[in-house]
């Protein structure tokens, strides 16, 4: 009987051992060594399922007269059963192992980038507002650069009496101001229109209330006529 193998899972990452192809595969020791030396690499347990698969592929039994084919397929059934439950076993404490050391990874990088971000998040907030200064900086020195333009075309397209806020102007962007232009210039147009509908409405409203008044005129100096007429008995008090 051949000495037992270890099976630990730092023996099957470092691959020492290779399946004995021609090994008695009767003994269940023998089956379970061999099946986990074949698991320490891929070549080897290429190398030991062909070997299963040659002796046991044709394994049958014939009918129920034959012995030696039940006896031949009770004992590959033995053989194929170690192998799966050792293969299950291995590959169980490979699995358990590996998902040791994962965790240990993630602690360490946990610990590790704990101490560094105590370091770094303090310069990285730093820079950025250093950065977001000097970008202030320079977009208040180009929008100073763009105001007098900005003011001329202002007054150019919407009359120098237009009210201006240098601080708003200052702030747009160059779409943005394009688009102010134009809003401000559809407003003015409204504006303009709305005073000369009002002023139209006034007027009318105006001419309205003369039409009023001057009918009231008349009317009162007809009625005064009328009052001198009847005092002097020349209209009857009816009419």
């Amino acid at each position: 009987m051949p000495t037992k193998k270890p099976t630990s899972p730092e023996v099957l990452q470092a691959g020492e051992y290779k399946p004995t192809l021609t090994a008695d595969l009767s003994d269940k020791q023998v089956v379970e060594e061999q099946t986990t030396q074949a698991l320490a690499n891929i070549n080897a347990t290429d190398e030991y399922l062909a070997v299963l698969k040659d002796r046991y592929s044709s394994v049958t039994i014939k009918d129920i007269h034959d012995e030696e084919g039940y006896r031949a397929a009770k004992e590959a059934k033995k053989v194929l059963q170690t192998t799966r439950t050792t293969t299950e076993k291995v590959c169980k404490a490979g699995r358990e192992e590996a998902l040791k050391i994962q965790k240990e990874w993630i602690a360490k990088e946990k610990s590790i980038t704990g101490v560094i971000a105590e370091l770094e998040d303090p310069i990285t907030i730093r820079i950025k507002e250093i950065d977001t200064e000097i970008e202030n900086i320079h977009k208040e020195e180009e929008a100073q650069k763009k105001l007098p333009f900005r003011i001329e075309t202002i007054k150019k397209t919407l009359g120098e009496d237009f009210v201006i806020n240098e601080d708003i102007v200052k702030a747009l962007s160059d779409l943005e101001f394009s688009e102010y232009i134009v809003n401000e210039r559809t407003l003015a147009v409204e504006r303009k229109e709305k005073a000369i509908k009002d002023a139209e409405e006034k007027a009318a409203q105006e001419a309205r209330d003369k039409k009023i008044r001057e009918d009231a005129l008349i009317e009162q100096g007809r009625e005064h006529k009328r009052q001198l007429l009847r005092a002097i008995g020349m209209v009857s008090n009816d009419k």
